[in-house]
Formats: structure tokens, C-alpha cells, sequence
């Protein structure tokens, strides 16, 4: 009726640790760095996109006409992105 007892792996499953030189707080620190710096631009694009949709409700409540300039605001930046990135970076001649 007892079920059989799992039993503890035996000493084959450890590793004694190697003559490496132990990992310290600079591989930690430098992977962070990594991380953040491929991270800060989408992070700050997100808080931006906060930012104008919290302008645009505070304007919508004043008067709901006012949220067409946060739009007008958003347009002209796209615009102004792509026609720098298109000297920038031109298109492939066809």
C-alpha cells in the first residue's frame, strides 16, 4: 500500500565548481547596461504616448474641440521623423 520512496540523487548530479575565476558584480553590471541601453528608447516612446493621451482627456474636458491639437501635434512629428529620416537614410533606387 506504501508507495515507494523517491530517493535523493546521489553525488553523480553535483559539479564540484572549476578553477574559473568567479562571476562578480561587473558581468552583472554590464549585462544591466546592455539591457537598459537597447530598452530606454521603446520605454520612453511608451511614457510619451502616456504623456499625449493624458494632455489629450485634460483638453478634452476643457473643450472637445482642443483634442485635435495633441493630434495635430502627433502628425506633425511623424512627418517631420520621416521626411528626416528619408534624407537620411534614402530609399533604394528601383
Amino acid at each position: 500500500m506504501c508507495a515507494r520512496a523517491a530517493t535523493y540523487p546521489g553525488s553523480e548530479m553535483y559539479e564540484p565548481p572549476g578553477d574559473e575565476e568567479p562571476s562578480g558584480c561587473l558581468d552583472t553590471i554590464v549585462l544591466t547596461r546592455a539591457m537598459l541601453a537597447v530598452l530606454f528608447w521603446p520605454v520612453m516612446a511608451m511614457m510619451g504616448v502616456l504623456l499625449v493621451a493624458a494632455f489629450g482627456l485634460v483638453l478634452y474636458s476643457i473643450h472637445p474641440a482642443l483634442v485635435l491639437i495633441p493630434i495635430a501635434i502627433v502628425g506633425l512629428v511623424l512627418y517631420l521623423f520621416a521626411r528626416w529620416e528619408q534624407r537620411h537614410y534614402p530609399p533604394p533606387d528601383a
